[in-house]
């Protein structure tokens, strides 16, 4: 089982920090990652356990990350990752905070996405060997 704490804990991680959010958050079990493409992109209606990364930086307006925070926890995703250029600003962080919804921030969120996709696989690819 790999937690959100775990996974920022790996060397792939690449400069991934906890931005806002409660630190309690971090135990939740991390069970796979979903990409979208900027903060327009759609949540999926279910995303429990999932890390939604926002690959790119279109629409970077604050209250676009609001809507994208409240709609992931709405969706049960475990965290959301967003580029240091999307960081949220002291609304988005209270906002994160209520929600219970951790926000990491990295210089380069599908980097890390890619990473944690790969670590998270390594279990299945090892039993099917």
């Amino acid at each position: 089982m790999t937690s959100l704490r775990d996974a920022l804990a790996l060397p792939e991680r690449a400069g991934v920090a906890v931005s806002a959010g409660p630190d309690s958050a971090l135990t939740t079990r991390l069970l796979g990652v979903e990409v979208l493409a900027d903060l327009r992109d759609d949540v999926p209606d279910r995303c429990g356990g999932l890390l939604l990364a926002v690959a790119g930086r279109v629409g970077a307006e604050p209250w676009r990350l609001d809507v994208l925070l409240r709609r992931a926890a709405a969706a049960g995703a475990a965290a959301v990752l967003v580029s240091v250029a999307l960081a949220p600003g002291r609304a988005s962080a209270q906002v994160a905070r209520r929600l219970t919804l951790p926000v990491l921030v990295a210089p380069d969120p599908l980097r890390c996405a890619i990473a944690l996709r790969i670590h998270l696989a390594l279990p299945e690819l090892a039993a099917a060997r």
